[in-house]
């Protein structure tokens, strides 16, 4: 009997058909589950560091998901905890620069805290009229005598706080309170043309 040679190799080459197919869909496969895996991999990474790039912006109202118990879940869950540290710290900051900023308006007019605030050291202005009134209370030595002490800081409080109500009203400035004196200013820092006017109404009772 006689076979020819395609015959013969015809086995082989569908083998080596079969064989070439099943190597690119197994490349294929292989490039696809790589692919996945690596964008499994890196995608996590990416976030971090996209939160990374906001985080040193200014935003610390972020917190990214933990969705594995793996290196990267706990990379992101420190992170967490470390942007939670930095929105507390910074609320801390500010609520001190608040107190600060408070404590240094019942020391100086808001225009000079301003003006510290903003960097100058040495402050000197002059002023050529101003108009300063002082208060006192007649007869506020007896009528506290003997009586309980919050009782008197109640009443000083109250008419205190009248006095500065007015003087927010009026554009005055109060410069402080000894006991039950009080004392208050208008023209400075902000020049008055009206000033006699506006301290005189100040002090008949707002009326001006």
């Amino acid at each position: 009997s006689e076979i020819d040679t395609a015959e013969a190799f015809a086995p082989v080459i569908s083998l080596g058909w079969a064989l070439g197919f099943s190597s690119v869909l197994i490349a294929t496969v292989l490039v696809a589950v790589s692919t996945l895996g690596v964008e499994r991999i890196t995608a996590p990474i990416k976030t971090l560091a996209d939160a990374t790039d906001r985080l040193g912006k200014g935003n610390c109202d972020l917190e990214l998901p933990v969705t594995s118990q793996d290196e990267v879940g706990h990379l992101t869950h420190n992170f967490n905890d470390m942007v939670v540290n930095l929105r507390n710290q910074r609320h801390l900051i500010e609520q001190k620069n608040a107190k600060n900023a408070k404590l240094l308006l019942n020391i100086l007019p808001e225009p000079i805290a301003g003006r510290l605030k903003s960097g100058e050291s040495q402050i000197a202005d002059a002023f050529p009229c101003a108009s300063v009134i002082f208060t006192d209370l007649v007869g506020f030595t007896a009528w506290s005598r003997g009586r309980p002490p919050m009782e008197v800081l109640s009443m000083l409080d109250e008419l205190f706080g009248s006095f500065d109500g007015c003087a927010t009203t009026l554009g005055v400035e109060k410069i402080k309170t000894i006991g039950d004196a009080y004392m208050a200013e208008c023209g400075l820092p902000t020049p008055n043309e009206d000033r006699a006017k506006v301290i005189g109404g100040f002090g008949s009772g707002g009326v001006t």
